[in-house]
Formats: C-alpha cells, sequence, structure tokens
C-alpha cells in the first residue's frame, strides 16, 4: 500500500491514521463517525428493508451475510455475555489506562 498526500479537495468522512504495515494502518474515530461509515446489521438483515434498498446495500448484506455467523449457533454466542462484560467494564473505567475498546477492522467491502 502506498499512502501519498492528497493533491484535490478531499471527500467523504476523513480519519488520521498511522501506517503499521505496508499494508495497513491504524486509528481512532468517534462512535458517531463509525455510525456513518459502517452499515446497520439490523437494516441489513430486515428483509423488507433491503427490498427497497440500493444494490450497493444488497451487496454489501449479501457478502455480511456469508461472513458473519449467528451467534447463537457459534462459540461466538457463549463469548457474547464475557465480552460485553468485559466492554461495559472498560467503559466504566474499571479495568484502568491500560484497556481501550475493542479494535474493529472495516474491510473494504464495509467502507
Amino acid at each position: 500500500m502506498r499512502l501519498t498526500m492528497p493533491t484535490a479537495v478531499v471527500e467523504g468522512t476523513q480519519l488520521t491514521v498511522m501506517p503499521f504495515r505496508a499494508d495497513a494502518v491504524v486509528g481512532t474515530m468517534s462512535v458517531p463517525t463509525l455510525v456513518q461509515l459502517v452499515p446497520s446489521p439490523r437494516a441489513e438483515e430486515d428483509p423488507r428493508r433491503l427490498r427497497a434498498a440500493s444494490g450497493l446495500v444488497r451487496r454489501h448484506a449479501e457478502l455480511r451475510a456469508t461472513v458473519q455467523s449467528t451467534p447463537k449457533s457459534s462459540q461466538k454466542g457463549k463469548n457474547v455475555g464475557p465480552y460485553a462484560d468485559c466492554i461495559a467494564s472498560g467503559l466504566k473505567g474499571e479495568l484502568g489506562a491500560a484497556w481501550s475498546t475493542p479494535p474493529i477492522t472495516p474491510t473494504s467491502a464495509a467502507v
């Protein structure tokens, strides 16, 4: 990956990132920015909403369905409670300064 400075007016949501590999960067964003960038899973799982959605939204929903496992029928389901408790404790400040929110890694299909 090559990171170059923009030569024209930048459109869209701008994120400040730092490269940590030749093909990857790391950065932070606010929750409102995340919500703006990543489609709602509830909207993508609602067949009525998908019928009226654009082709891009439907394509993303199809891709998401192929990679997303159902929590009730997988190991993921067993981890939901403890994982939620850990995140809640961290947000309440109970885990100290060494804790941060878990990383979110959108793929090119999600962005």
